[in-house]
């Protein structure tokens, strides 16, 4: 069981050319806590997933994100997860598309580390590969 989960939607349409980061939309529910502190364990600030923690001890967080987008040519229409602008390795979808105007569903699925001393870190997904109009997005963040 986890000690706290968080969802966040977006279900305005985005256009975004290749590069741009998704906006996550705003937190829908957020359950559970986090032991001595104030802070909540996550938010979502539009383009950002902030994950926070007291820095005393290493933090872990599972996190599943959901991306429907529909590119305008045809090819392959990527999205990466980054960490404080690195790119989180494994933390990729991509699909191709025959046709323009075709949508499809990436889905994401990642773990985080904060490690001790840190308390924070910037979570925020890129859209790569083909221009895309990004109609639906969701996220869930779990903190152990």
């Amino acid at each position: 069981m986890s000690a706290g989960f968080l969802y966040s939607a977006n279900t305005t349409a985005q256009t975004l050319a290749i590069g741009g980061t998704i906006n996550m939309g705003n937190v829908i529910r957020r359950f559970g806590c986090v032991k001595r502190t104030s802070t909540p364990f996550a938010t979502v600030n539009g383009t950002n997933t902030i994950l926070s923690s007291c820095g005393k001890c290493p933090k872990y967080f599972d996190v599943n994100a959901s991306i429907t987008a529909i590119p305008t040519d045809a090819g392959t229409v990527t999205v990466t997860a980054f960490q404080d602008g690195v790119a989180i390795p494994g933390a990729t979808a991509s699909a191709t598309v025959a046709a323009a105007a075709t949508s499809v569903t990436l889905p994401i699925t990642f773990g985080v580390r904060l490690n001790s001393g840190v308390t924070s870190s910037n979570i925020t997904y890129v859209l790569t590969g083909a221009a895309s109009s990004v109609t639906n997005v969701a996220q869930t963040v779990e903190v152990e």
